[in-house]
């Protein structure tokens, strides 16, 4: 943290208090919420990543070599993806 916030420690009978500034107490506010965005972030970035992998998964599949049949090409390589074949020659 660049410039931490100045906080003071006290205690009032049996309570441990902690005094700041309006000042640091709003800044204190922008960190944590910079931080929720960052986390946001790498959690978008990770679901973005598996989405990735998949769409490769299936490129891989309608690349593989599939011969020509009655159904759509993405729609074959889509079900092999889930394991449950559409056309017969998926089948086999």
């Amino acid at each position: 943290m660049n410039n931490a916030p100045n906080v003071h420690a006290f205690r009032l009978g049996d309570v441990e208090m902690v005094a700041m500034s309006q000042d640091d107490y709003h800044l204190l506010g922008a960190r944590r919420q910079m931080g929720a965005q960052g986390n946001r972030l790498r959690g978008l970035r990770t679901q973005l990543d598996q989405a990735q992998a998949r769409l490769d998964r299936i490129s891989e599949l309608v690349k593989a070599g599939h011969t020509p049949c009655d159904h759509d090409c993405v729609r074959c390589a889509v079900a092999a993806l889930i394991d449950e074949p559409l056309c017969p020659e998926r089948a086999s």
